[in-house]
């Protein structure tokens, strides 16, 4: 009997979420810590466009850079032993959990608006984020991400087969969580990644 190399793989760990939730800080450590490729989606649909999301946005339009989206899961979803971050709107499309769903697992970094808050509002640098329209003033940014979440939730919710509320821890500690839960979930890690 032989054996596929996908199945020595493991799947995908997919972490979804709010923008400034940690997504790709959280992703790239637990990916050294497994040895596993890390991909943002966000920076793939950069990479093949040329350009940033935000000049997508203003110079495209949304559903562009949507249609970029779902082609940049298409191909991410067709390989399996990575860990991979998510644009926020990701898992607004059903077809793109479905597919990434087939090859990895969806974990939800949940984290409270005001953190969020504060993490976009105190960055040095002007927001490039589309959604948020370049504003930086915390009570603009309190209601804009608190009706985008509310818009996500039930999509993060129901994509996901593990939350993670990170109630303020860093990084570092958060990612040691993620790696605790793949280590419980059957075919998440390779045979050689689990101890």
């Amino acid at each position: 009997m032989t054996v596929d190399a996908t199945d020595q793989q493991g799947r995908n760990i997919v972490l979804s979420g709010m923008m400034g939730s940690g997504k790709s800080t959280i992703g790239r450590i637990v990916a050294g810590l497994l040895d596993r490729p890390f991909v943002d989606t966000d920076k793939q649909v950069e990479e093949t466009a040329g350009c940033s999301v935000a000049t997508i946005f203003a110079e495209q339009g949304e559903a562009a850079f949507r249609d970029m989206e779902r082609e940049a899961v298409r191909q991410v979803a067709a390989t399996q032993g990575q860990v991979v971050s998510l644009g926020g709107g990701v898992v607004m499309d059903p077809d793109n959990v479905a597919r990434l769903r087939a090859t990895g697992d969806i974990v939800w970094i949940d984290v409270p608006v005001e953190v969020l808050v504060g993490r976009l509002a105190s960055s040095a640098k002007p927001n490039k984020r589309p959604l948020l329209e370049g504003d930086q003033d915390p009570d603009a940014l309190h209601s804009r991400l608190s009706a985008l979440r509310a818009e996500r939730y039930d999509a993060y919710a129901s994509s996901a087969v593990y939350v993670l509320d990170t109630m303020g821890r860093s990084s570092e500690v958060v990612a040691q969580e993620v790696l605790a839960w793949a280590m419980q979930q059957p075919g998440v890690l390779s045979p050689e990644e689990r101890p």
